[in-house]
């Protein structure tokens, strides 16, 4: 999406200095840390009592076992695995696993789920029940979706040291 509507999509880097992934505790700290902050202004941006989970999936090279969540799946409420889904063949092919959840989640979940993609393992975005925002942690930040052109603007302003660098809009430096 960012690439169809960069007008749209705001990226915040999860790790100061542009580094995509974490390597010491205190950095797992600053990527939750960051989430927390950007998940807590967009829900008081919007006056969203709860976030809901939209999407979750993992994928995973063949011939590997399936391996869904593991412990991650208890944290979300049962009947919420949706489907798998592949893609090529053979041992190029790659399966996704898709989670679909609409209704809150624990800070606890929220928390496992984002260490989860800091590690590169899953994707998962969260919004409101309107769909007016959206929050897509990726392994290198987190991409803020929808919004009106004023609260992306209060976003830019309340956390620019997060922002890209201006010659790398959707990337990282690193």
């Amino acid at each position: 999406m960012r690439w169809d509507w960069p007008d749209r999509v705001l990226r915040f880097h999860s790790l100061p200095n542009h580094e995509r992934l974490p390597e010491t505790e205190e950095e797992r700290e600053e990527i939750w840390d960051r989430f927390l902050a950007l998940h807590t202004s967009l829900r008081a941006l919007h006056h969203s009592e709860d976030s809901l989970l939209f999407v979750l999936g993992r994928s995973r090279r063949r011939p590997r076992r399936r391996e869904g969540l593991g412990a991650l799946a208890e944290l979300l409420p049962p009947g919420s695995f949706l489907a798998t889904w592949s893609d090529g063949e053979d041992e190029d092919q790659i399966d996704y696993d898709i989670w679909l959840h609409v209704g809150p989640l624990s800070v606890e979940a929220l928390r496992a789920l984002s260490d989860e993609v800091a590690a590169d393992a899953i994707r998962f975005a969260v919004g409101d029940e309107s769909c007016s925002w959206c929050l897509a942690p990726y392994d290198g930040g987190f991409d803020v979706l929808g919004m009106t052109d004023e609260d992306r603007e209060m976003l830019r302003e309340a956390f620019s040291e997060w922002l890209p660098l201006p010659e790398q809009p959707y990337g990282s430096a690193k």
